[in-house]
């Protein structure tokens, strides 16, 4: 099993060191999608293991514009797109032992992490990187899932995110539900 086995984080820790760090976007791109892979929350192993991966994710996210190669920029897109999907997998298994990493995340970034979200969600509607997670509409549906998930097991949880991320996300999908219904009008 990925997240029990010894050589799981090992494998964590490259794909994380890879999508934080490396110099070429493709390879960052690859390893942001190596971890949207698993399919089950106990697969990304402990509390601090999956918390170590949604870190990551939202320090490349903010990140995503800073090549130092110019060629490296043209991917930067590309590269926002596959981390907010992978961002939104990850939320979408979130159990309440990984709610701590994720309020506390959401609350130092939110903004950043709301406004790539929102872009995200956004794209595709004039047939831009439709890719990864699909049209803008099943983009929505993912976020909204992601949503309803962190929800339920915030009222299973002794101790609800107040200010969180689903705050956060709530808002990116008020706004991208308001932008949809003005583009139908």
């Amino acid at each position: 099993m990925w997240g029990e086995a010894r050589w799981s984080a090992q494998a964590y820790e490259a794909l994380i060191s890879a999508v934080q760090s490396c110099k070429n976007f493709k390879v960052r791109i690859k390893s942001a999608a190596a971890l949207s892979v698993p399919a089950e929350r106990k697969h990304y192993g402990t509390p601090e293991q999956f918390s170590q991966i949604w870190r990551a994710l939202v320090v490349a996210l903010q990140n995503s514009e800073n090549a130092e190669d110019f060629l490296e920029f043209k991917y930067s897109t590309s590269l926002q797109t596959q981390l907010c999907h992978t961002l939104l997998h990850l939320l979408s298994l979130a159990d309440e032992a990984d709610l701590p990493a994720v309020r506390e995340t959401a609350a130092e970034h939110g903004e950043v992490i709301g406004s790539y979200v929102l872009q995200y969600v956004k794209s595709g509607v004039d047939g831009d990187n439709v890719g990864v997670g699909g049209s803008s509409c099943q983009r929505g549906e993912t976020l909204k899932k992601a949503i309803e998930h962190v929800r339920s097991v915030e009222e299973l949880s002794a101790c609800p995110v107040k200010r969180g991320a689903v705050a956060c996300l709530e808002e990116v999908l008020q706004i991208h539900s308001s932008a949809v219904e003005l583009a139908e009008s």
